[in-house]
């Protein structure tokens, strides 16, 4: 299309695009031991409760895999001791 401004579009989809993506929080355990893994973010992190005890857990993925979810959890405050998984996707 004839006229298009795409510097204003690209700055348009750009900051619209940053509300959809998975934010990285480089210094925290799930992170660093999830890079360690050449695993990528597939979700926010989230809590969950499960017997009275808040855990909070992540989605990861490899960049070439569809079938399988890498899932890690820890109970909050104690991130030395991460929990990983698999499931299918």
């Amino acid at each position: 299309m004839p006229g298009i401004d795409w510097a204003a579009v690209e700055a348009a989809i750009g900051q619209e695009a940053q509300r959809h993506i998975v934010p990285l929080s480089p210094g925290n355990a799930f992170e660093v031991a999830g890079a360690a893994m050449d695993l990528l973010p597939a979700s926010d992190e989230f809590d969950l409760v499960v017997d009275g005890v808040t855990f909070r857990a992540q989605a990861y993925r490899q960049a070439s895999e569809r079938d399988w979810q890498y899932l890690v959890a820890a109970a909050v405050g104690d991130w030395s001791q991460l929990h990983w998984w698999t499931r299918a996707n």
